[in-house]
């Protein structure tokens, strides 16, 4: 990888690249740090691991297939090291423009909002009668959009002023891991950024 305008220029084919949001990481006594964390992955076959903010981001390349033996694989590398459990969600570069890009929302509801947008990625597709439980739990000051494997939320008062549970979405929606948008912007524009 080559910094250039400073910019992060990626050099590996786009197929590889991959970034994993993980559940629940530097919460009280789930510390790691970024090294470790990227370190894991190596172990595991990729040949790059970058991790990024202390949140739980490892931007990674891989040429192997990233299926749910993988993800299994990386999980017990964790598990081995730390002693605790790490939900592990991984999504390609593509994906990851992807929610970067979206506009769940209109552009005046957001600029209308005290709060700012945040991503829940989940660990698999929801059923639809789950997601249907989650869209009822969306009301005027507390915005909800399910697409695919991302729940997008926007607390308009903020996000401790909420009354939506993100454990009661995780309830019907299975395993998820949340970002504030301007993290998954960081590192599209830092990681996932190719001319």
């Amino acid at each position: 990888m080559e910094k250039r305008g400073g910019r992060r220029w990626t050099t590996v084919p786009e197929m590889s690249r991959h970034v994993a949001f993980l559940r629940a990481i530097n919460t009280t006594g789930r510390r790691t740090k970024n090294a470790h964390l990227s370190e894991a992955f190596r172990s595991v076959g990729a040949s790059y691991a970058q991790g990024f903010i202390a949140s739980g981001n490892v931007i990674f390349d891989i040429d192997n297939e990233v299926d749910v033996e993988f993800i299994n694989q990386i999980e017990a590398a964790f598990l081995k090291a730390y002693g605790f459990d790490i939900p592990t969600i991984v999504r390609t570069a593509a994906e990851v423009r992807s929610v970067s890009e979206n506009r769940p929302f209109t552009a005046k509801v957001i600029k209308g909002s005290a709060g700012e947008l945040y991503v829940g990625f989940l660990k698999s597709t929801p059923k639809h009668e789950s997601i249907e439980k989650v869209r009822a739990m969306s009301t005027a000051s507390d915005l909800l959009a399910i697409q695919g494997r991302e729940v997008y939320w926007l607390p308009t008062a903020g996000e401790f002023d909420s009354d939506i549970s993100i454990p009661g979405i995780e309830r019907e929606l299975g395993t998820m891991t949340v970002r504030v948008i301007n993290t998954v912007n960081r590192i599209v524009e830092r990681y996932l950024t190719t001319e």
